[in-house]
């Protein structure tokens, strides 16, 4: 589960940041004569203020939960919800788990920003020419 919240957080983040990112690469498109190592530079810039801002953004209270990004139960798990409804005091179980669920993972996006981070901060020439081309 922590890994699924971890790699939820980094697709959030990720998008956060790819209007910044979409600017950045179609200016190399009309720019002259830039470096590898500048345009490395430009792109590692800017993940890092999109992680960042997104990161922040999804620390607070019912950002997962009162969003688009909400994270819903497995349908196997909601089936087992919805027989344990029946169960006095379970009636509300199904919403209980969602809201933990989508409140753990706005504790993990601030923990995620420096993993994320180091990781920008190690991409190499060859992966931003990866990212351009697959975009």
């Amino acid at each position: 589960m922590k890994y699924l919240t971890l790699f939820l957080s980094f697709s959030i983040l990720l998008s956060s940041c790819s209007a910044q990112l979409g600017n950045i690469l179609s200016d190399l498109g009309s720019a002259t004569e830039l470096s590898n190592a500048e345009v490395a530079s430009g792109l590692k810039e800017a993940l890092s203020i999109g992680t960042a801002k997104g990161s922040e953004a999804l620390n607070k209270r019912d950002a997962f939960y009162m969003s688009a990004y909400k994270i819903l139960l497995p349908d196997d798990a909601k089936k087992v919800a919805d027989k344990l409804r029946i169960i006095p005091g379970f009636d509300k179980l199904e919403e209980n788990m969602v809201k933990k669920i989508n409140h753990a993972a706005e504790d993990a996006a601030i923990k995620a920003k420096p993993i994320f981070l180091n990781a920008i901060k190690q991409l190499t020439f060859a992966d931003v020419e990866y990212f351009n081309r697959s975009r």
